[in-house]
């Protein structure tokens, strides 16, 4: 099974890294999984750019499926997912020959990949200890989706308990928090968490059960 993922930027392609090798390796009689990752390095050109990977990719015929992954910010998901689901059937019209079966997906990290990490308080402090589980609540919201501006929220936290001293490496605080998130299917208190984790089980075609035993240490 090969995936292509195509992603906004690098924090995001260093999140499904990490949680592609907690997902699929090592699994005794695991079938052979691989994936490429593709960034984009900004969400207006990947939107720009989408239609074109897509159609290289698809002409390739190697892929499996392909994974698009981007950031509502503060663009009306449903408008955002429309949008990148024409560009995505433009460029499958297009490509796709009539004898493959690529399956094409789109998910949304709502509001931001950085609320899915404020979406498990567990893995954010174990990456990040001096973190505190008062610092994480956000009783303004009802759920990490909802929280605006997320990585700027999750910046002023890791700057506050002094872990970075002026910006936060987003690359690097994704694969740190990546490595200890609950695979879990109904941990996380992000909903589009929870809607990609499923997807990428669904993709690999993953059991709940093989997914979710695996400990966030190994």
């Amino acid at each position: 099974m090969h995936v292509e993922f195509l992603v906004e930027e690098p924090s995001s392609a260093a999140m499904i890294e990490v949680l592609l090798d907690r997902l699929l390796f090592p699994r005794p009689n695991a079938p052979i999984h691989s994936w490429r990752i593709h960034s984009f390095d900004g969400k207006r050109r990947m939107i720009q750019g989408l239609s074109r990977v897509l159609g290289g990719i698809l002409d390739a015929q190697f892929a499996d499926s392909i994974v698009v992954l981007i950031d509502a910010d503060r663009d009306d998901c449903v408008q955002l997912k429309q949008s990148l689901l024409e560009l995505t059937s433009y460029a499958i019209s297009r490509h796709r020959r009539s004898d493959t079966t690529t399956n094409v997906w789109v998910r949304i990290a709502v509001t931001e990949l950085e609320a899915w990490f404020i979406g498990d308080v567990a893995a954010t402090r174990t990456a990040y200890p001096r973190i505190t589980a008062g610092d994480m609540k956000i009783r303004r919201w009802k759920e990490a989706d909802a929280v605006p501006d997320a990585w700027e929220w999750l910046e002023k936290l890791m700057l506050r308990r002094r872990y970075y001293v002026t910006r936060m490496p987003k690359v690097e605080v994704a694969r740190n928090i990546a490595a200890n998130l609950n695979l879990d299917p109904n941990h996380n208190t992000s909903r589009s968490f929870r809607l990609f984790l499923r997807t990428l089980r669904e993709v690999y075609g993953l059991s709940t059960d093989e997914s979710s035993s695996r400990s966030p240490s190994t």
